[in-house]
């Protein structure tokens, strides 16, 4: 497969302007308030990433192979790689085929946003490594090649801990691609945890493309029919959704034709859906525009849990104002109270019974005020573990979209005011700082509108085996990724859905001398 892409300069001149943004905007603030343990700039200040996730033999380094045109990863029925491998841009032009090197070489860069990995220990950096290969698809995005997951390994078998690492790719990526087998359409262990609790808790699901590969190894329609039922179901189980995502059928037929499919039906059928690899193939494609408004939600994420950061702050602050004002005018008070008593007492002009009386009513009362001075001293020394306790009474939250970024900004609210407390800044320039994220919020809103209107010269010139020759004679399809006259929607080849194309194709056969779609030949 030759895969050319033709790229706009427009898309790395927004990007520059977002991770200035990041830099010049974000970064202070979250250092100067000890929000987050991590750099936002180098977090995302690399290619775009693409992560490959599934079971083993499910197909992941075959379809890498085939995107890029060339024998990258292994390929076999059995596991047959247990490392994660980020596969990369060969720049150095006097260096052919695939280099090969250790995962340190990621690690040592502390620009790169993998510095994180290395908590894992040394069992998981030698199962950590780096491809590099003169693709030209691979200027533009990395792909990131995963071990596959296995019912019978547990976290102490693998020596790291799977989950965490699978999480922090999963953040790190703009997509994530699950691929099933469709001889094994169920789940084992780590898929289920996987789908259950780690990429809900480190992307979107916007970003998460689930592909059923193999298809054409089913023995017939109505086998591919079951499995793809059950895997639609215990989809449903495991991500907890109703709503049932789409799933790209795939394959790839030894020697590029369906010889080895048997079934005249299923044949047809996965003509029909041949596309729907190439759909696969533009979303991957696509990734350096969508990176763009990627970033730009990672900004407004960030910039909110910021925000909230800094109001939670400013109630701390304002609330020990108030336990200090209480503090300051109970002294005045007692203070005026004693000079009048001494007033009262050393009057000429007044009567010995009323200097008196009055004096030491007076003394009392600044006795009584100085005791809740006092008081308010010791509720002064426990106000913040008052405060802290009782967050939420402080926080204005009117939204389960503040909510879900609230529980996020809490933990670190609560280790900031508890051991950092000197580097909250006084009220006027929290003040300032709010405004100065409003501001980074409209800038956000202005770049949202200038990707929406983005509409690059990007074409994608794909060769590609005709599944349909029996002489395998190479095809050229070409497919426009953003047209700047239509919507920037990938095509859609579902051909209303599978149940519609089946049925089709069943009135078809049952038709006197006709053939299914797509059984005829194709010049």
């Amino acid at each position: 497969m030759t895969i050319t892409v033709t790229h706009s300069d427009h898309i790395a001149e927004l990007k520059d302007e977002i991770l200035k943004l990041i830099s010049d905007d974000l970064n202070p603030l979250r250092s100067h308030y000890q929000f987050g343990q991590h750099d936002l700039h180098s977090f995302i200040s690399w290619k775009p990433m693409v992560l490959i996730i599934g079971n083993y033999s499910a197909g992941k380094s075959t379809l890498i192979n085939e995107i890029l045109g060339e024998e990258i990863q292994r390929t076999g029925q059995a596991p047959t790689d247990d490392c994660f491998t980020v596969i990369s841009y060969q720049d150095n032009p006097s260096k052919t085929g695939v280099e090969e090197r250790d995962g340190r070489v990621l690690m040592g860069d502390a620009s790169l946003p993998f510095i994180r990995l290395k908590s894992q220990g040394e069992r998981f950096l030698s199962h950590f490594r780096l491809k590099k290969i003169r693709v030209d698809l691979l200027k533009n995005l990395t792909i990131i090649d995963t071990p596959g997951m296995l019912d019978s390994i547990s976290e102490k078998d693998r020596g790291y801990n799977y989950q965490e690492v699978l999480g922090e790719l999963a953040s790190l990526s703009d997509l994530v691609i699950i691929i099933f087998d469709s001889h094994k359409a169920g789940t084992v262990r780590e898929s289920y945890q996987s789908l259950r609790t780690t990429l809900p808790q480190s992307t979107m699901e916007d970003r998460v493309l689930f592909v059923l590969n193999r298809v054409d190894e089913c023995q017939s329609l109505d086998d591919l029919v079951r499995v793809h039922g059950a895997l639609c179901w215990n989809i449903s189980q495991m991500t907890g959704r109703k709503d049932i995502p789409r799933i790209y059928l795939t394959y790839a037929p030894p020697g590029g034709t369906l010889d080895n499919v048997n079934n005249d039906l299923l044949k047809a059928y996965l003509k029909e859906v041949a596309s729907q690899k190439q759909e696969l193939i533009y979303h991957i494609l696509d990734i350096p525009r969508k990176r763009i408004d990627h970033l730009a939600t990672y900004i407004d994420i960030h910039g909110h849990r910021i925000y909230q950061f800094i109001a939670a702050c400013q109630s701390f602050r304002v609330f020990k104002r108030k336990a200090n004002g209480f503090l300051i005018k109970s002294l005045t008070l007692a203070t005026l109270t004693l000079i009048a008593s001494g007033f009262l007492f050393f009057s000429p002009s007044i009567t010995p019974v009323v200097s008196y009386l009055g004096g030491w009513l007076l003394i009392l009362m600044a006795l009584i005020i100085t005791i809740a001075a006092l008081c308010s001293k010791l509720y002064l020394k426990h106000s913040k573990f008052y405060f802290l306790k009782h967050i939420n009474k402080f926080i204005n939250i009117e939204s389960q979209y503040e909510q879900d970024h609230w529980s996020k900004v809490a933990p670190e609210v609560l280790s900031v005011i508890k051991q950092k407390e000197k580097y909250i800044p006084p009220l006027k320039q929290i003040g300032k700082d709010m405004k100065e994220i409003i501001n980074i919020q409209r800038r956000v809103v202005y770049l949202r509108d200038q990707i929406s209107k983005m509409s690059p010269d990007r074409t994608v010139l794909l060769s590609t085996p005709s599944l349909t020759s029996p002489s395998a004679t190479a095809t050229k399809t070409r497919l426009t990724l953003l047209d700047s006259t239509q919507d920037n929607k990938a095509p859609d080849s579902s051909g209303g859905g599978i149940n519609q194309i089946i049925g089709e194709q069943i009135d078809q056969l049952n038709q006197p001398n006709s053939h299914p779609s797509g059984l005829e030949e194709q010049e």
